[in-house]
């Protein structure tokens, strides 16, 4: 289980002179005191002062590309939509993660990698043309030029960033083989992720 541990530390800036800040960690623990001793540990090991001020257990579910050295971490909310059995009716199941990256824009250089495996090189720019705008019907329910750059909610870019990794790695992991399939995916996802708010099928 993570938890997110928030410490106050006193850190020396550039220009010499000391500043309290407050500092938030998280890491995969058994325990609230392991958790703890852990947030202890971002401090001690530079005999810098400090105090952890809160554990908790964190909503986290997952960090993707944990180990990779990134700049950044983004913090995605994943909504998986079900059918209950008993019920019929359908549900949602919301779930966080954190991703790991330089910026939002590494998960479509990722996916454009991809497909460069299963389409040939003169027809990359109309291929991904078209794989585009049916990403931006599969997460956003729309399409036109530039879309992707004016949706402002945050957790709507971090589903794209999320799904643009997911379909990158079925294309290098050898589960979609031909453009006709990668296209025949999408169209699935949209029709999972909007029916009936569009149509009816």
């Amino acid at each position: 289980m993570y938890y997110e541990m928030t410490t106050k530390v006193t850190r020396v800036k550039d220009d010499g002179t000391e500043k309290e800040v407050t500092e938030r960690y998280i890491a995969d623990c058994l325990t609230f005191e392991e958790a703890e001793r852990k947030g202890m540990e971002t401090y001690s090991a530079d005999n810098t002062e400090g105090d952890v001020i809160a554990v908790k257990r964190s909503n986290v579910r997952e960090i993707v590309n944990e180990n990779e050295e990134k700049e950044h971490y983004f913090k995605a909310t994943i909504v998986d939509t079900f059918i209950d059995d008993k019920t019929e009716k359908e549900k949602e199941l919301r779930y966080y993660v954190l991703i790991r990256a330089n910026d939002l824009g590494e998960a479509y250089r990722e996916l454009s990698s991809a497909v460069a495996r299963i389409v040939p090189k003169n027809e990359m720019k109309v291929k991904m043309r078209k794989i585009g705008e049916a990403l931006n019907w599969v997460i956003f329910n729309a399409h036109e030029k530039m879309l992707r750059n004016k949706e402002g909610e945050e957790d709507k870019q971090k589903e794209l960033w999320m799904f643009e990794k997911k379909v990158a790695s079925l294309i290098n992991e050898g589960f979609i083989h031909r453009f006709d399939d990668l296209m025949n995916y999408l169209r699935r996802q949209y029709i999972d992720r909007n029916n009936p708010k569009v149509f009816a099928v």
